[in-house]
């Protein structure tokens, strides 16, 4: 194994290392509004949720080294793609009234914001009238019971009181963003339809990313017979492996990775046997389809991840040369169809993602695979494989 693969293996551990709270630190675009209300446009740092309720980073252009920081007391409000827009109120906690950024939920008559903190949410409610109103849930333990707190409903209800099929409609509100932003919805629509409403709230969707691989393998591979006849058998390989990859996210860091990827290995083994030497020649090629679930930490520009699960072959070609190599020289080749009728394939690794063209990542990965199977003359083998590969997904 050369020097630089075992460089690659080191690098990639310690970068799995890196802290779990990587922030994407992604300029977009955006802008932000002067108190004097002026729109001032340019690029803002897309960071965590509770980093930007302190304070936002400005950027004119991207190529500005130096960006600038602002807090709640020096402006009204800021946005960024694709459709994030926080604005500076006051809220209490723990009897302490301060300005946050809080992001803004429902534009309209009537507007919703989330204060996003380390525990629970905190919500503001506001009205073109005037009227703000924080709504909290405060649940509690009593005698040993779990008292549910639903005091924020009757503040909703009376701040949203001009809407008297909303009221007479009843039912629950549960403390949580969508429900809280389909009722202020339902109210704008209602209590004053000539003001447009909009919801800023990002649904949950499938993303799907394709991207292309290339890899290179290092193989170690163990055998023996059922017969006995031949002692257990050890050997070495490589393999190339080209193709297709496809990564499925619901959820924000994490997905299912699969594919279709051409794979060509081969691994020998040499055992001796009374009258000279036995070879055997193991060369495979395929279609391997990974069933892989991945864990990436954090989206930024350089974001470690793991992956595991299993790989699904389509043999193109599955070939066992046998070389009898004997005492007195003569070799004897035959060639036959290796018939594997019971196979198990694991698969897992790490590597990392870069990031530093909008809309390209590079996934470098390690990662370990291990085959065991049967075959038709009786004998078990397992390869043990280390892949070294690059992807690029669009």
């Amino acid at each position: 194994m050369t020097r630089s693969f075992i460089f690659l293996c080191v690098s990639l551990c310690c970068i799995a290392g890196a802290p779990l709270t990587a922030q994407t630190g992604e300029y977009v675009r955006g802008g932000y509004v002067s108190l004097s209300g002026d729109t001032t446009h340019g690029y803002i740092q897309d960071r965590l949720k509770v980093s930007q309720s302190n304070a936002f980073m400005f950027k004119a252009d991207l190529a500005q080294t130096s960006p600038q920081q602002f807090s709640p007391e020096q402006v009204h409000s800021f946005f960024y793609d694709p459709n994030f827009s926080y604005r500076s109120l006051p809220i209490t906690i723990e009897e302490k009234t301060e300005l946050k950024f809080l992001r803004q939920l429902v534009t309209g008559y009537a507007g919703l914001y989330e204060y996003n903190t380390v525990s629970d949410p905190v919500y503001v409610l506001t009205k073109a009238s005037g009227e703000v109103v924080q709504l909290e849930k405060r649940d509690r333990i009593e005698d040993g019971q779990l008292k549910s707190d639903k005091g924020y409903e009757g503040l909703i209800r009376y701040t949203l009181r001009d809407c008297e099929s909303l009221i007479l409609r009843g039912g629950r509100i549960e403390f949580t963003q969508g429900a809280l932003t389909s009722y202020v919805r339902r109210y704008n629509q209602c209590a004053h339809p000539e003001t447009a409403t909009q919801s800023l709230t990002i649904p949950r969707r499938l993303l799907v990313n394709f991207g292309v691989l290339a890899g290179k393998d290092f193989i170690k591979s163990i055998a023996n017979n059922y017969n006995a006849a031949q002692p257990v058998s050890k050997g070495n390989g490589d393999g190339i492996q080209a193709g297709l990859l496809v990564h499925l996210s619901y959820f924000e860091n994490l997905a299912f990775r699969t594919g279709v990827v051409y794979h060509r290995f081969e691994f020998t083994q040499q055992t001796p046997y009374s009258l000279g030497t036995l070879i055997h020649i193991n060369q495979f090629e395929q279609l391997d389809i990974p069933l892989n679930l991945r864990y990436q930490f954090g989206k930024g520009k350089v974001s470690p991840y793991f992956f595991g699960g299993t790989k699904i072959p389509v043999y193109l070609k599955k070939d066992l040369i046998t070389q009898r190599v004997k005492l007195i020289g003569e070799v004897e080749n035959t060639t036959v169809d290796m018939e594997i009728y019971k196979s198990f394939r694991f698969n897992g690794g790490i590597g990392t993602r870069l990031k530093f063209i909008p809309g390209t990542n590079v996934d470098l990965s390690l990662e370990y695979e291990q085959i065991n199977g049967e075959l038709n003359d009786a004998r078990h083998f397992e390869t043990n494989a280390i892949l070294v590969s690059l992807a690029v997904l669009f």
